[in-house]
């Protein structure tokens, strides 16, 4: 599956279009594939709300099974969470050092290996952008 997976990222994307140079898609693959490797059987999509602050980080995770799609609840290992929060924390590093410093990202990843970002500049709460339909 994990093979699989990667060849689907290397030949699709669907990124949402920020004022940023083309490298800050060189973060994008990465975290996509880690949420990959977090995934259950029969998954879906696979998204996580993040707001990164210098001195904390805060994600929350959505996870869609099955065909309709339904959320399921995963208690993910730490080991895995933490590999994702420090990607996360990177590409803020990246786009704090571009002037375009966002306070939440929703990050999502579906089977077929298409992903999109959204960056929200606005303060409001995880779970909202999580659960945001961008």
């Amino acid at each position: 599956m994990k093979a699989l997976f990667e060849k689907l990222l290397s030949k699709s994307k669907n990124i949402e279009k920020v004022s940023l140079p083309k490298d800050a898609e060189s973060y994008y693959k990465p975290i996509a594939q880690a949420l990959a490797d977090m995934a259950p059987e029969n998954w879906a999509t696979i998204r996580v709300g993040s707001k990164i602050f210098e001195d904390s980080a805060h994600l929350t995770f959505r996870c869609f099974v099955g065909a309709p799609p339904q959320q399921k609840f995963i208690n993910y290992p730490r080991a895995q969470v933490q590999i994702v929060e420090n990607l996360l924390k990177e590409l803020k590093q990246y786009h704090i050092q571009c002037n375009e410093p966002w306070i939440g990202c929703l990050f999502e990843v579906n089977n077929t290996g298409k992903y999109k970002v959204h960056y929200f500049y606005e303060d409001i709460e995880l779970s909202a952008i999580a659960d945001s339909n961008t």
